[in-house]
């Protein structure tokens, strides 16, 4: 494209040249509805300090060298999120924001996102070539440019949610009860108005006789898309308000044709926040329109029933309990019926009556029941948008959070751990275990006070003893015979031994301490030991997640000739580790711990 200018964060590539301009429809996740527009862009351009600015790319003044100028570029040019415009001749072709995400024509899908900055060429220490890709992501309403005072109107005009699409499934027991699921994927525009805050659009209706079982949001990690499912299951009766979950039992039990017990048994769930003394008046009432007037004083019948109550209850036993973990009443009533029927049928007749009778009707009905509409769960139990996300630059010292934006780098102070309500005051520097009762007294570790101070990630050590007996063995030159020896054995000099030690060590935040070597030693069996060869590897640190500290590691190797071979009872080095206090003494190998075997096969072994 001849005459394109392209300005990224304030850096001008004009009269570039146009290798790549990809343009991609970006499809919700059922591949139904156009989201977004998808550019991906390379242009190939010079770095030429010192030259007028409708040549190559700007460098600024001066007459600065080549690397000097690709530095300097180079932390502009790849810094996401900046605003890009794009014109050929004097028509615009793109304008896209980067920070200024409430702007009309902000990239979509958090960008603009640089991809590289290559090196084609460089010339002379001062002149380089270099090609800039980017991707972004932008809305296109109609079909006028995108700078155009008409298309950032009609993307100004489009709703901050591009995307909802769902999928419904219904599901029927054997008892032919449904239970509806609904599955999708919502999709907004810009991450400062997080798709956490259009619950509202997702969530579905209760149906009547439906439960809410469950609704699950998941935001996703570009704080631009939010999976959800809601599940709701059909039910034969809602539990009295303000309850959101029950369970309930009615029993008559007909006892020596005299007497008849009725039993109710209630369990009433509440939600957050519900007083527990409204879920008990709740499950009295619930009792009483099964049993009658509880506050009714009963009355022994007469004979011929004169001016007594047609019927009335004896409570015989009543049983409240309440869960102190959740918001739960359970109340269990045992009534002794007291009438005035001449026999067992008429006796039955009066509580039978009550099965299958709704709450909501006779005498001693619950008010405001309704057994087919049940509790609808808010679309929040905490602040609305928390779940908001944010947005980072590596170049920057504040990262998000779930606990907010936290600082990082050079002078950030590691926040403390969050408190439980309660807990003593401390200054959150360790683990503090506290027990109800009784203390938990000192003990010794073994670990070591380096250990404490800065942590080794790696120590291995090795110490490798190797003897040369001085039995050297020479084959013979005549011809050989069946099982007669074709070698010889020479024994030139007493026994050789040399210890190699090998050690690598890995430590977060300073550098691991490694042995030095000595020339001439002693051992702990007191033989001296030589330094033949010495080998010092330095490792190059390792940058840490926090990105600040490092990870340093060393290894070191030193072959020593020993003045004599150790015995049967003496002990071979193995190395003291100073991840734990452990001695030399403590860890050597004891030779008497070599001892006759099975293993290689033999008379003996």
């Amino acid at each position: 494209m001849s005459g394109t200018v392209v300005v990224y964060n304030g850096v001008e590539i004009r009269n570039c040249e146009t290798l790549v301009f990809n343009n991609t429809i970006h499809y919700d996740e059922s591949n139904t509805d156009a989201v977004y527009s998808v550019f991906r862009c390379r242009w190939r351009g010079m770095i030429v300090p010192g030259y007028p600015m409708n040549v190559g790319i700007s460098s600024g003044p001066g007459n600065n060298s080549a690397a000097a100028n690709y530095t300097s570029i180079r932390s502009q040019l790849m810094q996401p999120r900046q605003s890009l415009t794009v014109t050929i001749g004097p028509d615009t072709l793109i304008t896209c924001t980067g920070q200024n995400l409430a702007a009309a024509d902000a990239d979509v899908n958090n960008g603009p996102k640089p991809q590289a900055l290559d090196i084609i060429h460089v010339a002379g220490f001062r002149v380089l070539t270099v090609e800039f890709e980017i991707e972004f992501a932008i809305m296109a309403c109609d079909g006028k440019p995108h700078g155009d005072p008409a298309a950032v109107a009609a993307v100004i005009n489009t709703p901050e949610v591009i995307s909802n699409r769902w999928t419904a499934q219904e599901t029927r027991d054997e008892n032919f009860y449904s239970e509806l699921e609904y599955s999708g994927a919502l999709k907004v525009r810009r991450i400062t108005q997080g798709p956490d805050l259009f619950r509202y659009l997702v969530v579905p209706p209760l149906l009547p006789g439906f439960q809410r079982m469950r609704c699950n949001f998941t935001v996703e990690p570009n704080g631009l898309g939010m999976h959800y499912r809601v599940m709701d299951k059909q039910q034969y009766a809602a539990p009295p308000p303000p309850a959101t979950d029950w369970e309930a039992h009615y029993t008559i039990e007909a006892q020596n044709q005299a007497k008849i017990y009725s039993t109710v048994d209630v369990s009433l769930n509440g939600p957050p926040g519900v007083n527990r003394g409204a879920l008990l008046v709740a499950a009295l009432q619930v009792c009483e329109a099964r049993l009658g007037n509880l506050r009714q004083v009963p009355v022994n019948p007469a004979p011929g029933g004169g001016n007594q109550p047609p019927r009335a209850v004896m409570v015989e036993s009543a049983t409240i309990r309440e869960q102190l973990k959740d918001n739960k009443i359970q109340v269990t009533i045992r009534a002794l019926e007291t009438t005035a029927a001449e026999n067992l049928s008429a006796m039955l007749s009066l509580p039978f009556q009550k099965i299958g009778v709704s709450l909501a009707d006779g005498p001693e009905r619950v008010d405001g029941y309704n057994a087919i509409h049940w509790p609808v769960p808010t679309l929040y139990n905490y602040a609305v948008g928390a779940f908001v996300m944010k947005l980072a630059d590596p170049c920057l010292k504040k990262i998000p959070s779930l606990a907010g934006e936290q600082l990082v780098g050079e002078g950030a102070k590691r926040p403390p751990p969050p408190k439980s309500p309660g807990d003593p005051p401390g200054d959150n520097t360790a683990i503090d275990f506290r027990f109800s009762t009784g203390t938990l007294s000192d003990y010794p570790t073994k670990i070591s006070p380096a250990q404490r101070a800065h942590i080794y990630t790696v120590v291995e050590i090795y110490n490798n003893y190797e003897t040369t007996t001085g039995i050297y063995m020479l084959p013979k030159a005549d011809s050989p015979a069946p099982n007669r020896p074709t070698a010889d054995f020479v024994d030139l000099h007493g026994p050789i031994t040399t210890r190699v030690l090998k050690m690598r060590a890995e430590r977060a935040y300073v550098r691991p301490e490694m042995p030095k070597a000595e020339r001439i030693r002693k051992d702990l069996n007191g033989i001296t030991e030589y330094l033949l060869s010495k080998q010092v590897v330095a490792v190059s640190p390792t940058l840490l997640a926090d990105g600040k500290n490092f990870l340093f590691a060393a290894e070191v190797q030193y072959v020593y000739g020993l003045s004599r071979e150790p015995t049967d009872n003496e002990l071979l080095i193995a190395g003291a580790s100073p991840i734990d206090t452990l001695t030399a003494n403590q860890t050597a190998f004891p030779m008497a711990n070599l001892k006759d075997t099975k293993i290689q096969g033999g008379n003996s072994q």
